[in-house]
Parts: C-alpha cells; sequence; structure tokens
C-alpha cells in the first residue's frame, strides 16, 4: 500500500472487516507526519499536514470507515483527537495548552472514547456523535487510563489512586458505572478489555502475596480464570464475542512463557 523505499517511515496500522486500512506515515526528509486511509481503492492523506513538529499517530478505524487518531503540536503543547466522519475531519477536544488526550477508540456506531491528562488528573471522555461526556470527572490524584468502548456503547477503563495505591476496572453502560473490582490499597487490576456481548477481561496483582490472576466479568459475576498461588504474571488479555479468553503468563518453575 506505501511503496515507501527510504523516503517514509509508516506504522500503527490498523484494517476494518471491509478491508479498510489506516496507518500513521512521517516524511524523513520534512520530519512531516501524516494519517492515511487505504479505502479500498484509493489512498487519502486525511490531515495533509505542512509542518514539522505536529504528530498524529495511532489511527483507529471502524466498520463503517470512520477514522479516529489524537494529535500532537510540539509547539503548543497541546495533543487533541480527530475524527473523519468519511467526508469531514473534526477537532473533538480543542484542549488549551498543558492538556493532553490519548488512545482514541471508536465503536461501528460512530462512538468515541479517549482518556485526557492534565497535571493533576486523567479522565475518560466519550463522544456519542453529537455530544462529549467526561465519564469519570476525577478528583485530584486519580487517574482514568486506557478506556474501551464495545459495539453496544458500553465503556471499560482503569483508574489509578495514587493518594492510597490501587487500580480498579470501571464499567459504563450508558445508566450507571460500576466497579467491577472495589480493590483495596495495593491491588492493582490492568489492562481491561471487553467485547460486544459486554464481557470484561483483566490481570490483577497483589502487591503483598505477589501473585498475578486473570478476571473475567460475564456481566453478572466475576471469576478468578486462574487462581495462581505463585510467580505466574498473566498478562495481555484478549476476548472474542463468544466469550473465549487467551493470555500470556509466565511458568513459575521454567520462567519461559505459554500462552493460556
Amino acid at each position: 500500500l506505501t511503496n515507501n523505499g527510504g523516503s517514509a517511515f509508516a506504522q500503527s496500522s490498523q484494517i476494518n472487516d471491509n478491508g479498510q486500512v489506516v496507518w500513521a506515515q512521517r516524511n524523513t526528509s520534512t520530519s512531516v507526519q501524516d494519517i492515511y486511509l487505504y479505502n479500498g481503492t484509493t489512498t487519502i492523506n486525511l490531515t495533509n499536514n505542512t509542518t514539522s513538529g505536529i504528530w498524529p499517530d495511532e489511527p483507529q478505524i471502524n466498520n463503517n470507515g470512520q477514522v479516529v487518531w489524537y494529535q500532537r503540536n510540539e509547539s503548543t503543547n497541546i495533543c487533541d483527537i480527530y475524527l473523519y466522519d468519511g467526508t469531514t475531519t473534526i477537532n473533538l477536544t480543542n484542549n488549551s495548552s498543558g492538556t493532553y488526550a490519548y488512545k482514541p477508540q471508536i465503536n461501528n456506531s460512530g462512538q468515541v472514547v479517549w482518556y485526557q491528562q492534565n497535571s493533576s488528573t486523567s479522565d475518560v471522555y466519550l463522544y456519542d456523535g453529537a455530544t462529549t461526556t467526561n465519564l469519570t470527572n476525577s478528583s485530584s490524584s486519580s487517574y482514568a487510563y486506557y478506556p474501551q468502548i464495545n459495539n453496544r456503547g458500553q465503556v471499560i477503563w482503569a483508574l489509578y489512586r495514587s493518594n492510597d495505591p490501587m487500580w480498579d476496572v470501571y464499567l459504563y453502560d450508558s445508566a450507571a458505572t460500576t466497579n467491577l473490582t472495589n480493590n483495596s490499597s495495593g491491588i492493582y487490576a490492568y489492562e481491561p478489555h471487553i467485547n460486544n456481548s459486554g464481557q470484561v477481561i483483566w490481570y490483577q496483582w497483589n502487591e503483598s502475596t505477589n501473585i498475578c490472576d486473570m478476571y473475567l466479568y460475564d456481566g453478572a459475576t466475576t471469576t478468578n480464570l486462574t487462581n495462581n498461588v505463585g510467580y505466574g504474571w498473566p498478562q495481555n488479555p484478549q476476548i472474542n464475542d463468544s466469550g473465549q479468553v487467551v493470555w500470556y503468563q509466565q511458568n513459575s518453575s521454567t520462567f519461559g512463557y505459554d500462552i493460556y
């Protein structure tokens, strides 16, 4: 799709179910970076940046060909979220200096989530196609990160509290926000993922026991899938729409890694 030779670096590629592809690409001679869309026939430059120091990256594409990405401006110290809706590109955040929006995700309805941080906190935002809502309204020393959204509009994220160190996993389902973990200090839940049935997977580390386990929330009940008794460290969980889960885990005896 690119045939760049040595003139450009293409990265962060994503593909939808219709074979449309997006990626970020930097021109090595001008240090200008852009987002490109291959729509199945033609490759389109969605950003057309002309100056260096503007860095769009990590594009995501849904099955309708809508694309989101974040873009950092070095000179203004601003990072914004952009949405290409198939016709027009919209800045969803219009942030001020010192505010950084990252990790946008988009579902097939065109709903977008991302996290946004400043010097004291980090929040998760949802754009529903018309309105942007702060889902977390975090207090100082609370930091919400890495949201994901499914095609039902359910959103999950991890939230860290630095004043009483813990990580929790939260689920927003349009009616209410639920803390799925309710952890105490020293227990850390990471990398939540959600499927289109609303099932959620994450791994969780207990600092006092040094045990790490994989947990599944099925919509009603949370189950420990691993029940480790020693050093194991399951990580990088993934879940499909049938509820099947995969992760990798270090063997406590051999210290090699296995897929489960």
